[in-house]
């Protein structure tokens, strides 16, 4: 029996959300602080170094974060009448092991069977449209000559894709119009599409048609 996340008050998953959303953010932040720093006559190799270096400590807190937050959430999920009774030992070693994608299963399963209650904003989708659009015009300035750093700005602002549309799938989610896009999915398919940057268009195009037959684009 599913039910909604008013039912089920649990820190540790507002943490691994903020662990799934904070690796794309930290890679825009990364991105455009090495622009800067290139800007201030630093140099990209010492930005660069800097980059690094955030992201293997943010790397090192996530593996020891992830298997104790996936223990404490399942242990709270197994209080509940739920279709499915997550092993939180099995969770917390898996989650040692493989964090990225135990991360993102777990997610996913915990979407299907713990209901949105909506709420926040219902604007995350103009992020996804701006990670979409915005990279598309820095790119176009950067080879026509006009900004050459342009395109890496451009880069750093798509990482910004998948966080916009997990937190739109929330806010649709709650509103039960007849479509139930799974968050942990569409950040999936959103990172995916980041590899080959073309398809970020058809995927927000579709996303987008989606979303404007349910609940509209307000």
């Amino acid at each position: 029996m599913a039910v909604s996340t008013s039912d089920v008050s649990s820190r540790s998953y507002t943490g691994l959300e903020g662990i799934l959303l904070g690796f794309p953010v930290l890679g825009a932040v990364a991105g455009l602080a090495m622009l800067v720093a290139q800007a201030a006559g630093v140099g990209s190799a010492t930005g660069l170094v800097a980059g690094m270096g955030a992201m293997w400590v943010f790397g090192l807190l996530v593996a020891l974060a992830i298997p104790v937050l996936l223990y404490l959430d399942a242990t709270e999920l197994g209080d509940h009448d739920l279709d499915w009774s997550p092993s939180p030992v099995l969770y917390a070693v898996l989650g040692f092991l493989f964090s990225g994608l135990v991360l993102i299963h777990y997610l996913y399963r915990r979407h299907e069977e713990v209901r949105s209650t909506g709420g926040g904003s219902d604007r995350w989708w103009l992020v996804a449209v701006g990670a979409v659009v915005l990279p598309a015009i820095l790119s176009a300035l950067s080879f026509g000559g006009l900004v050459p750093s342009s395109v890496f700005a451009g880069l750093a602002l798509a990482f910004l894709l998948p966080v916009g549309v997990y937190k739109d799938a929330v806010y649709v989610r709650g509103g039960d119009a007849g479509w139930n896009p799974n968050p942990a999915m569409q950040f999936t398919v959103a990172f995916v599409s980041l590899l080959l940057p073309i398809l970020s268009v058809p995927y927000l195009g579709y996303y987008l048609y989606k979303r404007y037959t349910s609940v509209g684009l307000p």
